[in-house]
This record gives C-alpha cells, sequence and structure tokens, in this order.
C-alpha cells in the first residue's frame, strides 16, 4: 500500500475541510492542514512537509493565483492543484502558466478529482479535467500551428506526450523508432521553449492544440 500523502487545502468554505478529508481519507491521503487564506497557507507550507495543496481560486484578500505565483518566485516546488468554481480561462492560464500542476473544476465528478490530485501529488504530472479541457479549447478553437513552426509528426508527439505517453508507447503507436521519437521531442521541446514534459503539456493545453 502506498505511503499517505500530507495535503494542505486552501480554501475559505467552512464545510470543504469536512468533504474533502473524508474523501482523501479513503483514498490513501492525509489532509494535514486547512487554510482559508493564502497568508495563512504559507506560514503552514513553513512549519509542515506537505506533499501537494489543493488551492481554490476563490478566496478572501486575495486571489489564490497569488500562492501559485508566490512559490514560483520563491523557486519552492509543491505540486498544486487548482479547484475552482471559477471559469475565468485566464486566470487558469496564469496559474498554470506559473506552475501550479493541474486543475479540476468544483462541479466534476468526483473520481476526476481523485484521478487529478493522483497524478498531480503522486506522479508529478499535469492533469486537467474535461469541464477544464473543454475550455482551453473554447478559448483557442481554431490553432495555427504553424506560427510555432512544428511538423505535423512533431505535434502529434507534443499531443501524446501532454497524454503521458512514454517514448516507448509514442514510437509504438506512431509505427517510428525510438530514437527517432527522441530526436523530434528535442525539436519541438527547442520550437516551444520546453524544459521538460510537463512545460510541453502545458503549451499543449494553453495554446488550444489538443485533440480529443
Amino acid at each position: 500500500m502506498q505511503e499517505a500523502l500530507n495535503i494542505q487545502l486552501v480554501d475559505d468554505h467552512p464545510g470543504m475541510e469536512i468533504a474533502i478529508g473524508s474523501l482523501l481519507a479513503r483514498e490513501n491521503f492525509n489532509l494535514s492542514c486547512v487554510a482559508p487564506t493564502v497568508i495563512q497557507a504559507i506560514n503552514q507550507a513553513e512549519t509542515q512537509q506537505l506533499d501537494a495543496i489543493i488551492l481554490d481560486l476563490n478566496l478572501p484578500s486575495e486571489s489564490g493565483d497569488a500562492l501559485v505565483h508566490y512559490y514560483r518566485k520563491k523557486k519552492i516546488h509543491i505540486p498544486i492543484l487548482i479547484y475552482t468554481g471559477m471559469s475565468d480561462i485566464d486566470l487558469i492560464r496564469r496559474c498554470l502558466a506559473n506552475g501550479a500542476m493541474g486543475c479540476v473544476q468544483k462541479l466534476s465528478p468526483v473520481t476526476e478529482f481523485i484521478s487529478g490530485l493522483s497524478v498531480v501529488a503522486r506522479d508529478q504530472k499535469e492533469y486537467l479535467c474535461s469541464s477544464t479541457r473543454r475550455l482551453f479549447n473554447q478559448w483557442s478553437p481554431v490553432p495555427i500551428v504553424d506560427h510555432f513552426g512544428l511538423t505535423d509528426l512533431e505535434m502529434q508527439i507534443a499531443r501524446l506526450i501532454a497524454k503521458s505517453y512514454s517514448t516507448r508507447e509514442i514510437a509504438y503507436k506512431l509505427r517510428i523508432g525510438q530514437t527517432s521519437v527522441r530526436r523530434h521531442r528535442a525539436n519541438l521541446m527547442e520550437k516551444t521553449n520546453a524544459a521538460d514534459a510537463v512545460a510541453v503539456t502545458r503549451f499543449i493545453y494553453e495554446h488550444g492544440l489538443v485533440m480529443e
């Protein structure tokens, strides 16, 4: 059995602590602390060992994206899953660009919330729920691939990277060698200024290049 991970909930709604705490306990997560504001969240994180943060964006005093920005500025890496009822695509994009690793809408099925937290906290990969992906696609419904200089094959590989395919899986699916996959992956990462797979995934979703 996997070790329970310590999770911080940043949300000012009084009922969320009970609901989220009960849900996490069933899924081998430990709700170690709850903060209703950004300042309290930062103070708690300084005294506790956190494996991930569940962050609402609609907080008193300042928006939740201030916490994401703070950790980026301080170069502190704690996986953050945005869990919000807001559909402000620009705010969500800003959080992802600043380092948040995923976003789940509060009206999404519980299964998507648990999947998102597991992917972000345990696998350290990016996760977007189906509702958030639809928002991204609506924001940029007609992507112009030529603007980024990616070849068709590079775009296919980038999309598979965004779906968490391994090099071996990409090679098998596209019927090319793993060496070719690595070469095209290096090329597309250079063209998109992406340092790793998470950055490639963020690029794909931010520019509405996802294909279901």
